[in-house]
């Protein structure tokens, strides 16, 4: 799930430039109030968890009408922090808690809304388009193998042979990790499909809670295929509908851009804590698919990029390789990984700190490219 990347998120200590904050409560019911308006531009949230019937941590998500996720950040209970973001004219959700609660909902008034980011082109845009539908095949090539992969995975549910679906289940997931930097334009199949357990009142029992995750701890920490099914079989239909809606969405160079960034930093600072494969411990090839998926989009514009600020390109390069070096020290050399519970907080440290700083660098190339910064 895009989880804890905060795509477009500006946490800040309250002082936007001309910004009212509004108050937003994060409850068990959702956001409250459930409808609020603002004007266009900088649209400061005072946003608190006021939660007490969960130690869970709880999100906060602005997304648009199409879906797309705008903001998604994470609030444990009692945190209390302004989130910026700057919106044009238009109407939008909010998510307190979890996706399946209610959402409320924002009305942005008045025609400004422009953004400060820088505006300007700093790159040719032929080239950056032709590199976007580049990027699109590539999406296209990971959600044929994402299909197949995933009714290998329900067939050998369905002829209940538990040891084999154990294996197939994390094949099933490495395109969609690869594909996670534009999870953001499909944010109900991304709950469908790769929601945690944690974004549910019932937690893993909770009837709503479906996806990869609900498989992985059947098969892993319930040790039955029991249920699972009907789950393996949704997840194969959300995918089919993930074909359909990737040809309707658009995906533009920010998305692309800013992406990568956002996977990494999600990677760097909440799947490295394991929460994500918490069952299956097959976190290692989360973040070997992650980091692929964010130097495929870095490579298709290695070109643009070393034109504009090669020694910014020179340092991303470096981290992915410093990264795969890494991971290379865990590889069983058949594809998969060392189960990561075998890793140490040692272990660990030096891994998450190399994925903080790519994502750190990769955060800067939307501007040196010209494009609006998330």
């Amino acid at each position: 799930m895009v989880g804890t990347l905060a795509l477009a998120a500006c946490g800040n200590d309250g002082d936007g430039p001309g910004a009212k904050a509004i108050a937003v409560s994060i409850t068990a019911n959702g956001c409250q109030p459930a409808a609020l308006t603002a004007p266009a531009g900088d649209v400061v949230l005072a946003v608190t968890n006021a939660r007490t019937d969960t130690e869970r941590s709880s999100e906060f998500e602005i997304l648009t009408a199409e879906p797309k996720i705008l903001v998604e950040e994470f609030f444990d209970t009692g945190d209390a922090r302004d989130v910026t973001v700057v919106l044009p004219a238009g109407d939008y959700q909010l998510i307190c808690g979890s996706p399946n609660q209610p959402r409320a909902t924002l009305t942005v008034t008045g025609d400004g809304g422009e953004s400060s980011a820088p505006s300007d082109l700093r790159v040719d845009a032929v080239a950056l388009q032709a590199n976007v539908d580049e990027y699109t095949a590539y999406l296209s090539s990971q959600l044929r193998e994402m299909v197949t992969a995933n009714a290998a995975l329900r067939d050998a549910i369905a002829a209940g042979d538990l040891d084999l679906a154990k294996t197939l289940y994390m094949p099933s997931r490495v395109q969609w990790e690869r594909i996670e930097p534009i999870a953001e334009l499909f944010p109900d199949l991304d709950g469908s499909m790769d929601a945690r357990a944690d974004d549910f009142e019932a937690g893993e029992h909770d009837t709503d809670f479906t996806g990869w995750h609900k498989l992985e701890w059947l098969m892993f920490e319930a040790g039955t295929l029991d249920g699972a099914e009907p789950v393996a079989a949704k997840l194969v239909a959300d995918i089919d509908s993930l074909a359909v809606v990737l040809t309707q969405v658009e995906i533009d160079a920010a998305t692309m851009v800013n992406g990568s960034a956002g996977l990494i930093e999600e990677a760097a600072n909440g799947k490295i804590t394991g929460e994500e494969e918490r069952y299956a411990k097959t976190d290692l090839q989360t973040f070997a698919s992650n980091v692929e998926g964010a130097k495929v989009i870095v490579d298709i514009n290695a070109a643009l990029l070393q034109s504009v600020d090669r020694p910014l390109h020179d340092a991303i390069i470096a981290s992915f390789d410093s990264i795969d070096a890494g991971l290379s020290a865990y590889d069983n050399g058949d594809g998969t990984y060392k189960s990561y519970d075998q890793l140490t907080d040692a272990d660990r440290r030096p891994l998450q700190a190399e994925l903080a700083t790519l994502s750190e660098n990769l955060a800067k190339v939307a501007s040196a490219f010209g494009l609006e910064v998330s």
